[in-house]
């Protein structure tokens, strides 16, 4: 291993340790909040962050391992599992065998993988059971009759047409390729008083970036007067999974919600639910 290489696995061990750090006083705090989507979705993230960094410094068994955490989290973003105390135990035990697979990276001790077995059958099994019910959607009271007016604004044909895709049975999706025409859309729906109710926004695209056309946006909506309640949801979707760029899209720019892709079904009806537009029932 040359000095690169060193420098390379050492930051990575050094990060992951401290993202399952993070892990387990989120995993704790979750179990106190079991209905708090953004810390599901923060537990999400850092698991997402060791499974990818794990597979660039060429640690696939503990990638491939995070994966399996990582679907189980889904369910819990999606609706189709709930917090419960055995699933924190569960995730816990995942996360201490995660920990202790990095801690054995350069030694001479052998790591036991047969610990990493019995736990993707358990979380496996959960998976299956929770597949194998039928969900059902449907709009909360007062919004029966109401049918989503979406806007999808993302340059890349495969991403956009899979976004509308998977949210053709919620809503009316119209397009926008770039962000200019983002920006003309937004601001022709204000003036005609048929608001989105909301928009996925590309943050990487050629021209005006996803955050120009986001603080564009709501510059529109306080020029016009929008209450603070019936402003539109604006999700950034994007590969960028950088915390500082996260943080400046909530705080600096108003973004509603930030998905790293590739964008789930799961991820896109869990926010649906979030937002209050549907409810299991």
């Amino acid at each position: 291993m040359d000095e690169y290489q060193k420098l390379l696995y050492d930051a990575f061990i050094e990060e992951a340790l401290d993202g399952i750090s993070g892990l387990e006083e989120r995993l704790l705090t979750l179990e106190s909040s079991p209905d708090d989507l953004d810390l599901i979705d923060s537990i999400f993230r850092h698991v997402h962050n060791i499974k990818s960094s794990s597979l660039i410094v060429g640690y696939k068994e503990i990638s491939d391992f995070a994966h399996h955490i990582e679907n189980l989290l889904d369910l819990l973003r999606n609706g189709r599992l709930k917090v419960k105390k055995y699933l924190i135990n569960l995730i816990l035990s995942t996360v201490d065998v995660m920990k202790d697979m990095i801690n054995a990276l350069g030694t001479d001790t052998p790591f036991d993988f047969s610990r990493c077995r019995e736990l993707v059958d358990q979380m496996d099994s959960l998976k299956e059971n929770a597949e194998d019910r039928t969900m059902s959607l449907r709009t909360p009271d007062g919004l029966d009759d109401h049918k989503l007016s979406i806007l999808i604004v993302e340059d890349e044909f495969t991403s956009r047409t899979m976004i509308q895709g998977l949210l053709r049975e919620y809503g009316d999706c119209d397009i926008a390729v770039n962000g200019n025409e983002a920006v003309e859309a937004f601001s022709l729906a204000m003036k005609n008083n048929s608001l989105y109710d909301i928009i996925f926004l590309d943050l990487v695209m050629p021209g005006v970036d996803g955050l120009a056309v986001l603080k564009r946006l709501r510059e529109y909506e306080a020029e016009y007067g929008a209450d603070e309640g019936k402003k539109t949801k604006i999700v950034i979707t994007t590969v960028v999974d950088e915390p500082k760029v996260i943080y400046s899209a909530y705080n600096d720019y108003g973004c509603t919600d930030y998905l790293i892709k590739p964008v789930t079904k799961g991820a896109l009806v869990s926010l649906l639910v979030k937002y209050g537009y549907l409810r299991f029932g």
